[in-house]
């Protein structure tokens, strides 16, 4: 069920392993591709998320269990960072001011999965949710620049 699921979205969705709405590529579409057509899937699939704002690539790996697309694939970034526990890390006062929600890992479509949810759906979340870390990460570096190059307040971090 598995195979024919992932075949399904990534005919839809992901054109010659492309997703241009989401800046998205999978690496190795046709080796995914044959997996899943000879049912040797090894329930792993990583996407290049590119970031042309910051300039970033990040690698997202959606590890996907037999029950999908009942249960979510888990999601890690650059094969390490576990994509929920990122969501921790970004301050509450930033997710409300800028979604207006109270937790990000709350309102995930992780941890509100359903059958009618996809690959895109969760390349797209991921997606704003890292735009929002590197915000919150230049804003900091900008305001301990100004501390140090100028020594008093200045605007800088309001307009990134």
């Amino acid at each position: 069920m598995i195979s024919r699921r992932l075949l399904g979205e990534l005919r839809k969705d992901w054109s010659e392993g492309i997703n241009p709405s989401n800046d998205a590529v999978i690496a190795n579409i046709d080796n995914v591709y044959l997996s899943l057509q000879n049912k040797t899937f090894q329930n792993e699939i990583e996407i290049y998320l590119i970031n042309f704002t910051y300039n970033k690539t990040i690698l997202l790996t959606l590890l996907f269990e037999e029950l999908y697309p009942f249960r979510a694939p888990r999601v890690k970034i650059n094969h390490t960072q576990n994509y929920l526990e990122l969501l921790s890390t970004i301050p509450s006062e930033i997710v409300r001011q800028e979604t207006g929600l109270n937790c990000l890992c709350c309102n995930s479509i992780l941890c509100n999965w359903g059958p009618s949810l996809n690959i895109s759906e969760i390349v797209k979340e991921c997606k704003e949710r890292l735009e929002m870390k590197f915000r919150q990460s230049n804003k900091k570096v900008a305001e301990i620049c100004v501390i140090k190059k100028f020594g008093h307040y200045l605007p800088i971090a309001e307009f990134l």
